[in-house]
C-alpha cells in the first residue's frame, strides 16, 4: 500500500492456512520440556500439535552473567509425521508465546514472520 510516496508494511499475525491464521501456542508439559507448535485441534481429551519444538535454554558461559540462548530441538526428531496428538492429562499450561519466540518459530518453519507497522522509503 503506497501512503504519501513510502511504502507501509502491515503488522502479520501469523500464516495463513485457508481462512485460519496459525494458532502457535507455549506448551508445559508434565515431563517438564516447554514445546512451541501449531496447535490445530483440542478437545478434553487430546491435544494435536504440528510441527513442535522443545525450547531449551543454554547459559553462554555459566560464571558471568550474561543472558542465556534458547535453541529450538525438533520434538521427536525421527518421527515420520510432524503431527502429535498429546494427552490432556500430559499438558500442565498452555500460553501464548513471546513474540521473539513466535517470530523464531515461524522463520523456523518458513511460515510469515510477523513484521511491526513500520514505513518505508
Amino acid at each position: 500500500m503506497k501512503h504519501q510516496g513510502h511504502i507501509i508494511i502491515e503488522k502479520i499475525i501469523g500464516k495463513k492456512q485457508g481462512d485460519k491464521m496459525t494458532d502457535v501456542k507455549l506448551l508445559r508439559l508434565t515431563t517438564g520440556e516447554d514445546i512451541v507448535a501449531e496447535v490445530t485441534f483440542s478437545d478434553d481429551v487430546i491435544t494435536t500439535i504440528k510441527k513442535p519444538f522443545v525450547l531449551i535454554p543454554m547459559a553462554q558461559n555459566p560464571s558471568a552473567s550474561q543472558e542465556s540462548k534458547l535453541y529450538f530441538s525438533p520434538f521427536i526428531p525421527f518421527a515420520e509425521n510432524e503431527e502429535f496428538n498429546i494427552k490432556e492429562e500430559n499438558i500442565i499450561t498452555v500460553n501464548e508465546p513471546k513474540t521473539d519466540i513466535r517470530d523464531n518459530y515461524l522463520n523456523y518453519i518458513g511460515a510469515i514472520v510477523p513484521v511491526e507497522k513500520k514505513i518505508i522509503s
